[in-house]
């Protein structure tokens, strides 16, 4: 079954990447090469308790065992939730720099208070985090920590209720940048949801037995070169032709949820269907680009970034879909300016021959 796992393993991997390299040396004959050398300290050396800057700290010695605990908590009712509530926990590394590795895989339940532990959990591993999973209602819900000094790892995790009722999703906002290629456009699509229940949104019918589903970004038909911000690990997404099935939870709040793909168009014609209210579309083209649309008006707030102009429309219904045209500039409307100022000049020579001629 898909589960949010591949994302914290993703949010494990940046924390990973996150430590610094070492400096390439300087090449032999460099002049600059000795700028930072200590031959420049001053001769008297540097003031008392001051570290040489040669020296490079070591990193604080990790606990060999500790603990992971925390609580249970339902979102609704501010409640723990009840004893033998299963709990999972994922020790994951990020094993030689290179690649990510489960090194543990247990199971525990809640107490009579709702309270969970782990003990005698190995914390020795640099970096590497641990995953604490429930599964409550048919619905995952996850929370991490990284591994560093502490021998306790407090590791709280909130559930919701879900519900299946699509009328609860809103699309708070639809950006739509153009890029012009050769063949058309490159197009970085972001899109943000809201969730205006207080419980989870899952779409009621799952993609199959295993993988559940949620919302759905319906791309235009004559989308191409479809790839997904955020889903390195080809975890999240089930893509269908032109149809992005999100398999993660909405949570409830304004703004919850995000999504941003980015995909090619020809130039022309594009139909973007829209399955939830939509609050707001925008629509930033090339500057010199011509964008043609019955449901798109120009934007009073035009975009700092330039060269590009931004178009947009507002309150688009569930079920519709929003069409309008994207073209490059008219060659002869470059040339229109060179055009009108040779036409004046050719009239203007009409005019002083006509003036010239004789009686």
């Amino acid at each position: 079954m898909k589960t949010l796992l591949p994302l914290l393993l993703t949010l494990v991997l940046i924390a990973g990447c996150a430590a610094t390299e070492p400096l390439e040396e300087s090449p032999a004959g460099d002049p600059h090469a000795d700028l930072f050398s200590d031959a420049h300290l001053p001769e008297a050396g540097l003031p008392e308790g001051h570290p040489d800057p040669g020296e490079v700290a070591a990193p604080p010695d990790l606990p060999e065992t500790g603990a992971v605990r925390g609580a249970v908590m339902h979102a609704t009712d501010a409640a723990n939730l009840p004893a033998g509530t299963e709990v999972e926990l994922h020790g994951i590394s990020f094993a030689n720099g290179e690649h990510l590795v489960e090194f543990l895989n247990t199971t525990t339940t809640t107490d009579a208070n709702g309270h969970y532990a782990f003990n005698e959990i190995p914390l020795d591993m640099p970096m590497s985090a641990y995953v604490v999973r429930v599964m409550y209602d048919g619905v995952e819900f996850v929370n991490l920590a990284m591994v560093g000094s502490q021998a306790v790892l407090e590791v709280p995790v909130m559930v919701y209720e879900n519900t299946t009722d699509d009328s609860v999703i809103e699309v708070e906002s639809i950006y739509m940048m153009f890029e012009e290629t050769d063949a058309g456009y490159t197009v970085l699509q972001a899109m943000t949801f809201t969730n205006t229940s207080d419980k989870v949104y899952m779409a009621a019918d799952p993609l199959d037995e295993t993988i559940p589903a949620s919302v759905r970004i319906a791309l235009p038909e004559n989308a191409q070169n479809i790839s997904i911000q955020g889903d390195e690990l080809n975890s999240r997404y089930v893509t269908q032709g032109t149809i992005i099935h999100d398999t993660h939870p909405v949570f409830p709040g304004y703004a919850s949820h995000e999504v941003m793909v980015q995909y090619t168009l020809p130039k022309g014609r594009v139909v973007l269907p829209v399955d939830y209210l939509t609050h707001e579309v925008t629509v930033l083209a090339p500057e010199d680009d011509i964008v043609r649309s019955k449901a798109l008006s120009r934007s009073p707030i035009q975009p700092t970034l330039q060269p590009y102009q931004a178009f947009s429309a507002s309150q688009t219904a569930a079920g519709s879909a929003l069409a309008f045209a994207v073209r490059g500039p008219v060659p002869w409307l470059a040339a229109l300016p060179v055009i009108v100022v040779g036409g004046l000049a050719i009239g203007y020579i009409g005019v002083r021959r006509r003036i010239d001629l004789p009686g």
